[in-house]
């Protein structure tokens, strides 16, 4: 396996989503944000989402869902069209 390597200077990256345009989305712990990585090295800022975000998906309606540990808080957002909202974790 062949790897290369894209982009350095993240700050303790996780959580990545593959998106079909070939870039790569990915949850910056320490720098509370999620990024934004081409193919080609360049980033750009999706979200600045406050907390340390450690895990993100997109859901069926296209909007990001983040997650946050050891907190267990919960973030979403609307993007690409815009938003960002914070979700406090049910308590059991």
């Amino acid at each position: 396996m062949n790897l290369a390597l894209v982009r350095e200077g993240l700050d303790r990256p996780e959580g990545p989503i593959a998106m079909a345009d070939g870039s790569v989305i990915v949850c910056e712990v320490r720098g509370q944000r999620l990024t934004r990585v081409w193919p080609d090295g360049r980033k750009d800022l999706v979200v600045q989402t406050g907390g340390g975000p450690n895990g993100a998906a997109i859901g069926s309606d296209d909007a990001i869902s983040t997650s946050s540990s050891p907190a267990g808080s919960r973030s979403r957002s609307s993007w690409p069209r815009g938003g960002w909202c914070s979700m406090a974790r049910p308590r059991r």
